[in-house]
């Protein structure tokens, strides 16, 4: 159940990013902080009662988290590069608001930290 909603506060997150709500940075810093908090509190409830045979159940509340600092640092870095922000469209490859090309780091951008946010929880028990 611990590591359903993490796994599901990640998603949410990251459809957020998609939906380009984490473009400010007053939004991501809250954003951060929530995500941070939600993962201090999966750090105060990780026990032996939340133990998986991979890893433990409160570890995927860290996922928000992962996600939000992974995104922004990529954001910064992109717009360090570009000058924009970056943008993403499922199965397209122009973003009609922006008027312009998605590029394949704008893909970066927003699949790595998904990636990372759902995936690092997992591999946990193999650095313990």
């Amino acid at each position: 159940m611990i590591a359903n909603a993490g796994l599901a506060l990640t998603v949410i997150v990251a459809m957020a990013g998609v939906d380009k709500r984490l473009r400010s940075d007053k939004t991501l810093l809250i954003v951060g902080i929530v995500a941070l908090t939600i993962g201090i509190v999966g750090f105060l409830v990780r026990s032996e009662s939340t133990e998986m045979a991979r890893g433990n159940a409160a570890d995927f509340l860290f996922g928000p988290f992962i996600y939000v600092l992974s995104y922004g640092l990529l954001r910064k870095l992109y717009k360090s590069i570009y000058n924009v922000e970056p943008t993403f469209v499922w199965l397209s490859g122009y973003d009609a608001d922006d008027l312009r090309e998605v590029n394949f780091l704008d893909k970066v951008v927003y699949i790595l930290p998904l990636l990372l946010g759902m995936v690092l929880p997992f591999i946990g028990k193999v650095f313990e």
